[in-house]
């Protein structure tokens, strides 16, 4: 009869140094999750620009706006099961190459409405990516190492939110 060892997988990272190939994998989630986080705010910077070239009322970018994060909430929601099934890393590159595709299909949109279609398709992608790198960052790094990444994440997010008060 054969004895099995019970393994710690937090604890089997938590005691070797951090390998190349986990801050590559921080890195690249840092860089991913920064692309998305522009892709989200984009809309606000060019918003102005749209109200002149298009000849649109400010209250008619309003669907626009939220359109996008109706398509984060569906994204995040549908990528949890599907990483579940595939795995991160496929759902991870086909949610970045899926929102790459949609964000550069939008520069073609024609009006408000084509426009409106092509950011809630964007933000599938866009929220189908964040929740999946975050994790995967979690499930690779030490606990150290993703505390760490935690930090500078947070203090950008309250002030940005304007969760400060």
């Amino acid at each position: 009869m054969s004895s099995q060892q019970r393994v710690d997988v937090c604890t089997f990272l938590d005691d070797r140094p951090v390998s190349l190939r986990q801050w590559l994998i921080i890195f690249l989630g840092f860089i991913t999750l920064s692309v998305d986080g522009f892709d989200v705010t984009a809309m606000g910077f060019i918003a102005p620009a749209l109200i002149d070239d298009w000849q649109v009322a400010r209250h008619d970018l309003g669907p626009l706006m939220m359109s996008g994060l109706f398509g984060l909430a569906a994204g995040s929601m549908i990528s949890g099961p599907l990483a579940d099934r595939f795995g991160r890393k496929i759902v991870i590159v086909g949610s970045v190459a899926f929102f790459g595709l949609a964000s550069l299909i939008s520069a073609w949109a024609w009006d408000l409405h084509s426009l409106t279609v092509l950011r809630f398709i964007t933000g599938i992608g866009l929220g189908a990516a964040m929740p999946n790198i975050t994790t995967l960052i979690a499930e690779f790094a030490q606990s150290a190492v993703v505390h760490i990444c935690r930090r500078p994440y947070t203090a950008v997010l309250i002030p940005e939110q304007h969760w400060a008060g």
